[in-house]
């Protein structure tokens, strides 16, 4: 199984263009720790520099059933500026 992470970024208007995405995961609160994710807090990074703009990430790291994650992603601008996705 994988769990994908459609990333869509909304047109830049006088920013900086996204070079790439970092994504994070981390499990819902009240869910129990699976491996190295964390539940709550700030998660942990599982991609970094690959997505570019509007791309999609695959988690195949998910567990099989009865988890809930929660995922989010940091867009790096040409600049290095940065912004922060909602968790989802």
């Amino acid at each position: 199984g994988r769990i994908t992470v459609a990333i869509t970024d909304p047109t830049p208007s006088g920013t900086p263009t996204v070079s790439y995405h970092d994504v994070f995961v981390r499990v819902a609160a009240g869910g129990t720790a699976d491996g190295d994710r964390p539940v709550g807090g700030d998660g942990i990074r599982i991609s970094t520099e690959t997505i570019g703009e509007n791309g999609t990430f695959h988690d195949y790291a998910a567990a099989s059933g009865g988890v809930d994650y929660e995922y989010r992603t940091r867009a790096v601008a040409t600049t290095g500026a940065t912004a922060w996705g909602a968790w989802t």
